[in-house]
């Protein structure tokens, strides 16, 4: 399943301990054709098995390959809104790695353009102090790839905290970090200098 963060539950326990279960869970029928996987609703289960539910009304799915399964549930999240930028990269890195499929691929699925995927999935080239800090929404996506440009880790630390401390928009973030960049790109001096005075020969 796509979410690594449940996030806060007081609100869906409120809820189903006023109105009930409002959507049943989207389970699938695990290889041993016994136990089942639950594709879409993992907070809703964590929720009614702390109410004690014995039992709890399910969309069961027939049983298909993993990479469907976990491209249903991360259609089922998106549609809800519920996934941080580092949990679509996770998807997508997993997709490729556990499921064996190519960009190429993702992009027919409708995950975005080559471009946005790689660009996507490079957010997991950066430190976990940043990766943190786009999961808490103190910095988007697109503050992510401009922080990606940047070749070393306390670099892209350093920049990150500025940008939250000075509520840099990511083009503002991109301006500072080609500065920065252009600073050590400064061509040396190849020019030969004569020396005052008379040359010798």
């Amino acid at each position: 399943h796509p979410r690594r963060n449940l996030g806060d539950m007081k609100s869906l326990e409120g809820s189903i301990r006023t109105n009930g279960l409002l959507e049943p869970l989207t389970v699938c029928k695990s290889d041993d054709g016994v136990t089942y996987m639950v594709i879409d609703g993992p907070r809703r289960l964590t929720v009614i098995a702390d109410f004690g539910w014995k039992a709890v009304p399910c969309i069961v799915l027939e049983s298909m390959p993993l990479g469907e399964i976990a491209h249903f549930a991360f259609e089922k999240n998106m549609e809800r809104k519920s996934l941080s930028p580092i949990e679509i990269a996770l998807h997508l890195k997993s997709m490729q790695d556990k499921y064996g499929y190519s960009q190429r691929d993702l992009e027919t699925l409708g995950y975005g353009s080559l471009a946005q995927i790689s660009q996507k999935i490079s957010l997991l080239n950066l430190p976990k102090l940043v990766q943190e800090r786009i999961e808490k929404c103190e910095l988007t996506t697109a503050h992510g790839i401009q922080l990606v440009k940047l070749p070393k880790t306390k670099q892209q630390e350093k920049m990150a905290e500025r940008a939250v401390e000075n509520e840099w928009t990511a083009k503002k973030l991109g301006i500072h970090i080609k500065r920065f960049l252009d600073k050590g790109k400064k061509p040396a001096d190849d020019k030969v200098k004569i020396p005052e005075g008379d040359v010798p020969g």
